[in-house]
């Protein structure tokens, strides 16, 4: 069984990617989280929020369901993620003129 320090440790490097705006390689790297650790909420929730971070609601939507379709570990912690998705979505809704 993976360490959460094993998983955190991979997360931090997909998420380095994130910010340095490499794409592909982000991609790849929160696949192979998926891969590696497909029971784990938090790599989906990380790599969903990832995507509603900039704005691409429909994808970080996708990520989570796919997250609730695998039976993930923290499904509590995923169908708040939504949640906040939907508030964030609505809310941006309002403001467009």
């Amino acid at each position: 069984m993976k360490s959460i320090r094993e998983v955190n440790i991979k997360q931090a490097e997909a998420e380095c990617y994130r910010y340095l705006l490499l794409i592909e390689e982000r991609e790849k790297a929160y696949q192979a989280l998926v891969e590696e650790f497909p029971d784990s909420a938090w790599v989906y929730i990380d790599w969903g929020d990832m995507y509603k971070d900039l704005g691409d609601y429909d994808q970080a939507e996708s990520i989570y369901r796919l997250a609730l379709e695998r039976n993930v570990d923290d499904r509590e912690g995923v169908l708040e993620s939504l949640e906040i998705l939907e508030e964030e979505r609505e809310s941006v809704g309002r403001e467009t003129p």
